[in-house]
């Protein structure tokens, strides 16, 4: 028996229960690209789901550009990228970051506030 390719059986499985795509905030640079510009480790360390889902998600097929549009939206914080010189991520950075960012999203896109963030999702790699 021949096994589909998982990205094939995704976007079937996708296609059968309807769901209209994932909508992929643009955050200001502080809260990702500016975080890996400081610290190239990220793109190679244990914590580098958080860049490798963003970049997934923004070449998805699922993705969409209309929020009205989205079922998840995706709110891309790297919050583990910011590491100590020993490549740990710094420990009271991480809540203080997701925090800024759902103020920011809240307060400027009515999507949070309408199901107080159950439809958005974060991917931090701790």
């Amino acid at each position: 028996m021949r096994r589909l390719p998982r990205l094939v059986v995704l976007a079937m499985y996708w296609k059968t229960i309807q769901l209209k795509g994932f909508f992929v905030y643009e955050l200001p640079r502080k809260y990702n690209k500016k975080i890996l510009q400081k610290d190239p480790r990220c793109l190679t360390h244990m914590f580098a789901a958080e860049i490798f889902m963003h970049c997934f998600l923004l070449s998805s097929p699922v993705r969409t550009l209309n929020p009205e549009e989205a079922d998840w939206f995706y709110t891309p914080v790297y919050s583990t990228c910011d590491l100590t010189p020993n490549g740990l991520p710094l420990p009271f950075k991480s809540p203080r970051m997701m925090r800024s960012a759902i103020q920011l999203i809240s307060s400027n896109w009515p999507y949070w506030n309408r199901t107080e963030g159950a439809d958005h999702f974060f991917c931090p790699a701790s």
